[in-house]
């Protein structure tokens, strides 16, 4: 994990204080560097740790009545997940690496000693878990959703970092896009051409520039 000025956690106060409040670039609890289609956690399975993400990108994948389905869920710098390992509940997904990805993972026995020496903590992190909940539902929810629709989802949840208006980067390449959200290269391209023609957002390659409501 970088250090406070730059650590994306702590940018988003998502630190997990148990771990972080003492890290200035390399936690005791350890970091994992892992490649592209490498699985972090998979569905059912307990939940050995809590991570956060301090670069790269991840999805989530669900499977529903046998049917191995794309969340789309990004989790990027500053994400975390694996709530569960704190009730020793199984992983409700499973998460895969979209582009080469550093995590922290933090071991919850450290995470649980830490709301037993500061309870006014468990707050922040019950907030978090809740937050999660909610966009799973969310995200699940569009798993149905028409192909635009799930392209106009990512593309905001990449450009909400920038003010709105300005121009952002994609951090994804149209095929990584379509990776994540179970969809062709055509298909990606194809609605984003759509979205643009419809007056939601400009295109130049890899960088896009959401419309504003009074445009």
């Amino acid at each position: 994990m970088a250090a406070e000025s730059t650590c994306p956690l702590v940018r988003a106060h998502r630190s997990l204080r148990a771990a972080c409040i003492d890290c200035t670039g390399e936690p005791a609890s350890g970091q994992r560097r892992l490649r592209r289609r490498a699985i972090v956690c998979l569905q059912g399975e307990p939940s050995d740790a809590i991570y956060a993400v301090v670069d790269g990108w991840l999805r989530e994948v669900v499977t529903r009545d046998g049917d191995r389905l794309v969340s789309p869920r990004l989790l990027g710098p500053g994400a975390m997940f694996g709530w569960s390992a704190l009730t020793g509940a199984s992983a409700p997904t499973t998460v895969e690496v979209v582009r080469d990805a550093t995590l922290c993972a933090v071991h919850p026995s450290v995470v649980r000693q830490w709301f037993v020496d500061h309870p006014e903590e468990s707050l922040s992190a019950l907030t978090a878990l809740a937050e999660d909940v909610d966009v799973l539902r969310e995200r699940n929810v569009l798993l149905n959703a028409p192909a635009e629709e799930r392209v106009r989802t990512l593309v905001h949840e990449l450009g909400q970092s920038n003010p709105p208006g300005a121009w952002t980067r994609l951090p994804l390449t149209r095929a990584e896009m379509g990776e994540l959200l179970g969809l062709s290269l055509e298909t990606v391209s194809r609605c984003m051409q759509k979205l643009a023609a419809n007056g939601e957002l400009e295109v130049r390659a890899r960088w896009v520039r959401l419309k504003t409501e009074s445009e």
